[in-house]
């Protein structure tokens, strides 16, 4: 929260007061115009900063919640541009070719932001360009990303150059233009930084399973490898079209349970995943590092709610606490569509069974047809309050059960999950 602050809102408000200190001439249509010119450089150069894959941010700000906040802090940056470009004209400013390549650079960021992922709220309009320039096609993840990136550089370095061109450097305090270089030089020798192979560690398969369509791959780390139960990694593999590509899987393993050995389960739906059941033992994939804060803390009483592939981390805690020894009252809810679909089925019955602790229920829907829902809570749990509850299944499950426990009367600072919809 602290660097969010810093880079958002702090650094923001001194660069404005730094520039209104030294302009007794101002009106106050100018002090808006910089205001909006300034907020847009800060949050663009931000935005580069916090979603830079780097494990040490990780620390500070989970990767999640950077990418939602670098998502809804976008249509901000547009806003001020906005802002500023109608303030411009409406004072006959001419258009140079600067200011031209900067209005294309912004763009084409946006267009491909909108094609990259299904923002909440520009729905429509992907669907439009998506059916008016690739016939509905959907655009490749890994190649809109990469470019997504390059066109946000490219994006800062033109903004430097305009504000250079602007004269905002001579008009403002030294201290002032350094904090602009100083920004842009941390965020993309950061971004450049995160695609270097320092925070790559290269891993060896030693298996992969498939049962029911989740497959488990188990990988010894060529070095030591830091993560944490519940967290995910980016796994990154070679396609069958030569290209790399990595996605975000969450850790099935936990440090303390399954030692130096790192475990993923991960469903196969896609071109990505339904290749990686032909990896074989010895072949070299690419883990790059460890994210996310979905753990539980020091509260009384847990409970854990998850279904289809949402069980992977709830599992990997799971095994967290049994090594642990952890004593406190757990309820464990997992659903699944078939038995066999539950990871490491065999390793988890072991596990549960001598953990006097935790009270199981197991939903298979084949077997049941039992559904999450407020009646199904209300009647498996009598002091809903008690708990605080950990969420991990798709977004319309997840939907179900945050409104059953709220109706129940659980507080939302009880309920915990991270969404990985934008990694």
């Amino acid at each position: 929260m602290f660097l969010l602050i810093l880079f958002y809102l702090a650094l923001p408000i001194l660069q404005i007061y730094l520039f209104i200190s030294g302009q007794f001439g101002a009106t106050t249509w100018d002090i808006l115009n910089f205001t909006a010119s300034i907020l847009a450089v800060h949050w663009l150069l931000a935005n580069v900063l916090m979603s830079s894959k780097i494990p040490l941010l990780q620390k500070v700000i989970p990767y999640d919640q950077r990418i939602r906040f670098h998502i809804f802090s976008s249509l901000g940056i547009v806003a001020a541009v906005l802002y500023h470009a109608i303030f411009k004209l409406t004072i006959g400013f001419e258009l140079d070719p600067v200011t031209l390549g900067l209005a294309a650079a912004l763009g084409l960021t946006l267009a491909g932001g909108i094609l990259w992922i299904p923002v909440p709220g520009l729905k429509g309009l992907r669907t439009y360009l998506l059916n008016r320039f690739s016939r509905g096609k959907e655009p490749d993840y890994d190649r809109s990303k990469q470019w997504h990136g390059y066109f946000i550089l490219a994006l800062g370095l033109l903004i430097i150059i305009h504000i250079t061109g602007a004269g905002l450097f001579v008009e403002v305090p030294p201290v002032s233009a350094l904090l602009y270089f100083l920004l842009y030089g941390f965020s993309s020798g950061s971004y450049l930084l995160s695609r270097t192979k320092l925070f790559r560690t290269e891993s060896r398969v030693l298996s992969v399973e498939d049962k029911q369509g989740i497959i488990t791959i188990r990988l010894q780390p060529e070095r030591k490898f830091s993560y944490r139960s519940g967290q995910f990694t980016f796994l990154e593999t070679t396609g069958a079209e030569g290209r790399k590509e990595e996605h975000p899987f969450s850790f099935l393993s936990s440090r303390s349970g399954d030692g130096e050995e790192v475990s993923l389960a991960i469903r196969a739906v896609g071109d990505f995943t339904s290749d990686l059941k032909a990896l074989k033992p010895g072949d070299s994939v690419t883990l790059r590092g460890s994210f996310g804060n979905f753990r539980p803390g020091r509260e009384e009483a847990l409970c854990f709610i998850a279904s289809g592939i949402g069980t992977v981390p709830i599992l990997s805690i799971l095994k967290e606490l049994h090594a642990a020894g952890d004593t406190r009252p757990i309820r464990l809810f997992l659903a699944v569509n078939d038995r066999n679909e539950l990871p490491e089925r065999e390793k988890i019955e072991a596990i549960l069974s001598s953990m006097d602790n935790v009270q199981v229920n197991m939903m298979v829907y084949n077997e049941d047809g039992l559904r999450f829902s407020e009646s199904f809570f209300k009647e498996e749990i009598s002091d809903h309050r008690r708990y605080s509850y950990y969420l991990c299944s798709s977004p319309g499950v997840r939907s179900i059960v945050v409104d059953s426990l709220k109706k129940l009367g659980v507080r939302k600072s009880s309920i915990h999950f991270e969404a990985f919809s934008f990694a």
